[in-house]
């Protein structure tokens, strides 16, 4: 059995490159694989490679059958496991839904035990995810101590524990000076890569969470996280907001770069934007609005209004006006 890895992509880097046929008389005919792109065949297919022009590479791998290899992906790398190996280990933890038979509680237990195996080896990757099964009590009893333990090993390389660990500090407090903490976390998250640290860095600024308020470093972080829903939340920013800095005409924009329909926003104000559904549920500190409207309720719905804007179809001195009609609260 062949394997080739498409390292350039047809038609862009070359004309030609693996072809296959029917006969040795027949046409030739050339698979257009793209950068990443993997072709699977057996050796007894007619095949070849005809560079007509530019540059290919590819990554080629021959495998073939084995007495021990198995088709259950809960068995690979399970010997180099049972040895100490902690990438291999990392591994075995996220396969051990795929044992046959197995239950969801039953594979959460095996999910944390090789997760601490790889975190006790020094596995970074292991030590925050462990640290989460901590705090989440999945697989284990909760301990948001231990939680904080690994997470902070953890935070030396992986982004995403510090981010884990501003989450962790929002379940346990909800103090002024401990959610500036957690926002330092968000922002020390963000800047070493971490996309939900970004996301939460975005609506921190834009709210006043634990920082002063910014709009100018909301978009920064929202723009750099570069979801469809950070794109959403700019657009909030700039027509839901009445009072914040910025043009309402940049909406539209933002609205067709994140594919949801701008024109109708839900807002938990008159004027103002809730706090990302990315902050945790309660404990979490009820995160309020200028009106003082709780985003969150421990049950039920989030109170809520409903506003709709679109641009007058009559300009008005050369310029188009943007109208805005706003509703009264719904029960909460």
């Amino acid at each position: 059995m062949t394997v080739v890895v498409s390292l350039t992509a047809f038609g862009n880097d070359f004309l030609g490159g693996l072809y296959v046929a029917t006969s040795d008389d027949a046409n030739h005919s050339f698979v257009a694989l793209q950068t990443g792109d993997a072709v699977v065949h057996q050796s007894d297919l007619l095949h070849g490679v005809d560079v007509i022009s530019g540059d290919r590479y590819s990554w080629v791998l021959w495998l073939k059958d084995s007495k021990g290899c198995s088709s259950s992906p809960a068995d690979w790398q399970r010997q180099a496991a049972d040895d100490g190996d902690p990438v291999a280990s990392f591994l075995q933890a996220h396969r051990a839904h795929m044992q046959p038979g197995i239950s969801a509680a039953a594979a959460a237990v095996k999910k944390f035990k090789w997760l601490r195996a790889a975190a006790k080896a020094g596995f970074s990757r292991a030590q925050n995810e462990l640290g989460v099964a901590y705090m989440n009590g999945d697989g284990v009893a909760a301990n948001l101590q231990t939680a904080k333990m690994w997470l902070r090993r953890a935070s030396k390389f992986e982004p995403d524990a510090n981010f884990n660990l501003a989450l962790l500090l929002l379940h346990t407090s909800s103090s002024p000076n401990k959610l500036a903490e957690a926002v330092a976390l968000f922002a020390e998250a963000a800047e070493a890569g971490s996309r939900s640290a970004m996301f939460n860095l975005g609506v921190a600024y834009f709210k006043g969470r634990g920082v002063d308020v910014d709009f100018d470093l909301a978009e920064h972080w929202f723009t750099k996280e570069g979801s469809a829903e950070a794109s959403y939340s700019i657009a909030q920013m700039y027509v839901a907001c009445r009072t914040c800095r910025g043009s309402p005409a940049r909406s539209p924009a933002f609205w067709r770069i994140s594919g949801m329909p701008w024109v109708a926003m839900p807002s938990v104000g008159a004027d103002r934007l809730g706090v990302s559904r990315r902050y945790p549920l309660p404990p979490l500190p009820p995160f309020r609005n200028s009106t003082g409207m709780s985003r969150q309720r421990q049950h039920g719905r989030p109170t809520r209004r409903w506003h709709r804007c679109g641009w007058n179809a009559r300009p008005m001195g050369g310029r188009r006006v943007l109208a805005c009609r706003f509703s009264k609260p719904t029960p909460g």
